[in-house]
């Protein structure tokens, strides 16, 4: 496992553990926590898909 994907298995994580939090509290400024990773989320798992269509089109090519 890449370093991209373990760094996305640990945000993903902290996303759970966040929405966790936030249902027992309501705390607003989790919200911004969730929003912030939910945003690096996406855009690593946006890079790999497109690393993986890049290869592919390479083998195809």
């Amino acid at each position: 496992m890449g370093r991209l994907e373990r760094a996305l298995d640990f945000l993903k994580a902290e996303f759970y553990a966040a929405g966790e939090e936030f249902k027992a509290t309501q705390d607003k400024a989790l919200l911004r926590d969730l929003h912030a990773l939910t945003g690096a989320i996406n855009e690593i798992e946006l890079f790999l898909f497109d690393r993986r269509i890049t290869v592919i089109t390479d083998c195809l090519g």
